[in-house]
């Protein structure tokens, strides 16, 4: 079976340090890992579909509410991180919106949209020339159809929920954990799950986890790493805890650990 580790949200406010305790043991047995990076995120970032969560949770406390874009280049302790490991093989580094606002890739303002993918991919290329950015994954996991044809006219390919597939003709039916080439030669990936979360029990997510590598021949481990050090507050032991248990069992199986 083949195992996918994706994680969302790095951005000009993530630090080497927090990544490095989530997947350093991965990286220490040359296995990769695929980070969606946000090229320029807004630190005024509301969830508005969340009553109980004002600001985006990715943005630390000090920066929430600061009308400003702030750029992943400028993040150069990062930059000069994530392109040691892209070097070594060990990092894919996808596109993850532009600056992350609410729902953003939910619009249909294809010239708005054409504008955020160009400027996103740029920046990206000059934070990590020797990448090559081929996923786009959608913020909040929500994208619109006139998105999914700019995203796919580009030469992308794309990781989303089924749910967003609805509109394409023939993919209403895709669910789960699937992976296929469309005519373009380029692949329709779909995750409807983040597997550790704070919204459950850690132990059932470890549960859920391991279910799930058992009934699939295709799994993506979707995850936010802020989750790990939820409202920036010291490491979230359980959830850290059954993380670690669960890469202990990743590094003893025969799974086949792949990028996108």
């Amino acid at each position: 079976m083949t195992l996918i580790i994706r994680d969302d949200d790095t951005s000009f406010f993530t630090t080497p340090a927090l990544l490095d305790q989530i997947y350093g043991q991965l990286w220490a047995h040359s296995l990769p890992v695929c980070l969606a990076v946000i090229p320029a995120q807004n630190a005024n970032t509301r969830v508005l579909h969340r009553a109980d969560q004002r600001y985006d949770p990715s943005i630390p406390p000090h920066y929430r509410g600061i009308e400003q874009n702030f750029l992943i280049t400028d993040n150069h302790e990062l930059c000069a991180f994530l392109n040691d490991k892209i070097s070594a093989g060990l990092v894919e580094i996808m596109l993850h919106g532009y600056s992350h606002s609410h729902y953003e890739f939910m619009s249909d303002d294809a010239e708005e949209l054409q504008q955020k993918l160009t400027a996103g991919l740029a920046i990206l290329k000059s934070a990590f020339p020797a990448a090559t950015t081929q996923i786009f994954i959608a913020p909040y996991d929500k994208v619109s159809a006139v998105a999914l044809e700019l995203i796919l006219g580009m030469g992308l390919s794309l990781c989303t929920h089924s749910n967003n597939l609805a509109a394409l003709p023939g993919q209403a039916a895709t669910h789960g954990y699937t992976c296929q080439t469309l005519p373009t030669g380029k692949r329709l990936y779909t995750c409807d799950e983040y597997l550790f979360d704070l919204t459950r029990p850690a132990a059932d997510s470890l549960a859920n986890a391991r279910q799930r590598l058992q009934s699939e021949p295709l799994v993506i481990v979707a995850n936010h790493y802020w989750n790990y050090f939820y409202d920036w507050n010291g490491v979230n032991q359980p959830l850290m805890a059954v993380w670690q248990t669960f890469i202990q069992e990743m590094l003893v199986s025969q799974w086949d650990v792949k990028v996108f």
